[in-house]
């Protein structure tokens, strides 16, 4: 009687359908007009450079100038100031969006900062609104300014934001009209001064520490009230 020979397994090959790794556009797709900030890990601070951030605000959220809304934002300055080694130095508050040129004491200040600024705000502005969810837009932007000219001109583009788009929209303000919804009253880097010493309120800023942004920026030149950028933002803004 033949012996049978048994076949040798042979191993099939099935190949699994993926949609992970890196490819030619992976990823989740950008929507509405504005491009949102990639999350990418930050560069680290360093202590000597100040950071220009951007806070955008979702769609939807009654404008942060407000009378209200600019006063539960001070009280959020006020008591994260100096948090986790982040210090806001100046700022400028628009419809739907906040501009800050702070000082970071650590690598990691900027970070724990934001992230505590941005919860309270979310608190604090939802409460007002009588909202709930979302608040932020997405991820804030920041840039370091490394150079005196780019902090003169973050310092332009930040004190000087609103008079910018009211000229974009066809509006001139008064040659020595300074927004209420900034830091400029306090600002000491004006070519006049603004006021005359008396009582100034607390608007929940701390002195610059850095070189640059105290004494560095000035040797392009004091501002001017009524001083308007170039066109368009600078880089160090989006």
């Amino acid at each position: 009687m033949a012996r049978r020979t048994r076949k040798r397994p042979v191993q099939i090959e099935f190949q699994l359908r993926t949609w992970g790794g890196l490819r030619k556009g992976a990823g989740r797709k950008p929507s509405g007009p504005r491009r949102r900030v990639p999350h990418v890990r930050r560069p680290e601070p360093k202590r000597a450079h100040p950071q220009h951030v951007t806070i955008r605000i979702v769609d939807g959220v009654p404008s942060l100038r407000s009378a209200e809304a600019f006063a539960c934002i001070l009280a959020v300055f006020r008591a994260a100031r100096g948090r986790f080694g982040m210090h806001i130095v100046e700022f400028s508050v628009l419809s739907n969006h906040i501009h800050l040129l702070v000082e970071c004491d650590t690598h990691d200040s900027l970070e724990r900062g934001m992230r505590g600024l941005n919860t309270r705000l979310a608190k604090r502005l939802n409460r007002l609104f009588q909202r709930k969810g979302k608040l932020v837009a997405h991820r804030y932007h920041a840039r370091a300014l490394t150079t005196p000219q780019e902090v003169r001109t973050a310092l332009r583009y930040v004190l000087l934001n609103q008079r910018i788009h009211a000229e974009r929209n066809g509006r001139r303000l008064p040659p020595e009209w300074i927004d209420s919804r900034s830091s400029g009253l306090l600002f000491t880097g004006w070519r006049r001064a603004p006021h005359d010493g008396g009582n100034l309120p607390d608007l929940g800023t701390s002195c610059a520490r850095t070189w640059l942004l105290r004494t560095g920026w000035r040797a392009h030149g004091r501002l001017a009230f009524d001083e308007i950028a170039t066109t368009g933002p600078p880089r160090c803004a989006r």
